[in-house]
């Protein structure tokens, strides 16, 4: 039974895990082969048949023709063919698999860590929001790197869903993927890095264009916009401000235009969680993951000034310390954590590295109260 063997062979640490030399050749009686080279598989035994000569007369004319009759004597078995070559089993030529996990839902709550990358997780709130019949709507990216016509049969950068009309018992749990090994097809093929080769400080490869997807969540006013909302609360007219005060101001400015905050009900502790989600989605923690500190040794992210003395903007925009680009982050995968919708409104939101010609754009909504809904257009 060299199936069977075969399989359990297959699973055993000691052996190859691939069909290789050792059980591999086009010999039908080879016992270690366990899938011949362009096997016939018999489907069905069949009808018994016999041949027969049979004789008839047509205009005096004598035809022989030879006649097919039920018997048991001959086997007329149904059989396929397979285009089956073992030889290639072992090898990848568009691997275009992904692994995802679903994970029960968190019990106790735990502090978000800026080093370790991880989100807030506020197990509590979100029990009591799913007691009050709210729902946890995955927000994540789909499409590639490209305009329309190079990630075909893909699509360009979409949130998805894209729309959302939901009730302050609802929560967002934004989060997304992407590749590094995109076809590096020309200059309309979206911006920022980082390059491909990736050396995580330098401007080497930079003047090649990458491959790779990022994205982020940013808070606009409206879906025809494509900035950003005033994320700072004030401009170059007040110079002489302390840095505190700024961090006040924006603080301020943030949080009156977040969902996750209420300044007539929630707390200091639900305003310091809002504004950490909402900078997280923007900036993806570039400047404190330890493993993108790791990677680039320490360095910071590069200023306006030194981009802008950069001399070739596709370098700079390519640069691995360019934040602004989300070229610091070192690898596609991003958990922004859950959005708790704390207050009515209409909160239109984008992403800064993707909301481009090339890419079209890159924007959704989130409407949040009892006459929010959503309406889908059939054409």
């Amino acid at each position: 039974n060299v199936l069977n063997a075969w399989f359990l062979d297959a699973v055993d640490p000691g052996s190859a895990h691939m069909v290789d030399s050792r059980n591999n050749s086009k010999s039908r009686t080879d016992p270690n082969t366990p899938l011949h080279q362009n096997p016939y598989i018999y489907i069905n035994p069949g009808e018994s048949i016999i041949w027969r000569i049979c004789f008839f007369r047509l205009n005096a004319v004598f035809f022989i023709i030879f006649c097919v009759k039920g018997d048991s004597s001959t086997k007329g078995d149904m059989f396929v063919k397979l285009k089956v070559n073992t030889n290639q089993y072992s090898r990848t030529f568009q691997d275009r698999s992904y692994v995802f996990s679903i994970k029960p839902l968190p019990t106790t709550n735990t502090e978000s860590s800026n080093m370790a990358d991880t989100p807030k997780v506020d197990a509590v709130q979100m029990k009591a929001n799913l007691a009050a019949g709210g729902k946890i709507y995955n927000v994540n990216v789909r499409g590639k790197r490209g305009n329309i016509v190079q990630v075909y049969p893909s699509v360009e950068y979409d949130f998805v869903p894209n729309m959302l009309a939901l009730s302050n018992s609802d929560m967002i749990h934004f989060q997304w993927t992407g590749s590094d090994y995109n076809p590096r097809r020309g200059c309309n093929d979206a911006t920022g890095g980082p390059p491909d080769a990736n050396t995580f400080s330098t401007d080497a490869n930079a003047n090649q264009n990458p491959r790779a997807d990022r994205s982020n969540v940013v808070l606009t006013s409206h879906m025809g916009n494509n900035v950003p909302l005033d994320y700072l609360g004030y401009d170059h007219t007040n110079a002489d401000l302390t840095f505190n005060a700024k961090k006040a101001i924006a603080n301020k400015t943030i949080l009156s235009n977040a969902p996750c905050y209420n300044s007539a009900t929630d707390s200091a502790t639900t305003a310091q969680d809002c504004l950490h989600t909402i900078m997280r989605l923007a900036y993806l923690n570039q400047q404190s993951d330890s493993g993108s500190l790791a990677f680039r040794a320490g360095k910071p992210c590069l200023t306006q000034t030194q981009l802008d003395a950069i001399n070739n903007e596709d370098v700079a925009d390519f640069h691995p310390l360019n934040c602004a680009k989300m070229n610091a982050k070192p690898f596609p995968y991003f958990d922004g954590g859950i959005l708790f919708l704390r207050k009515y409104g209409w909160f239109p939101f984008f992403s800064s590295r993707n909301n481009n010609f090339s890419n079209r754009q890159n924007i959704g909504i989130i409407c949040v109260g009892p006459q929010c809904k959503v309406f889908v257009f059939r054409y």
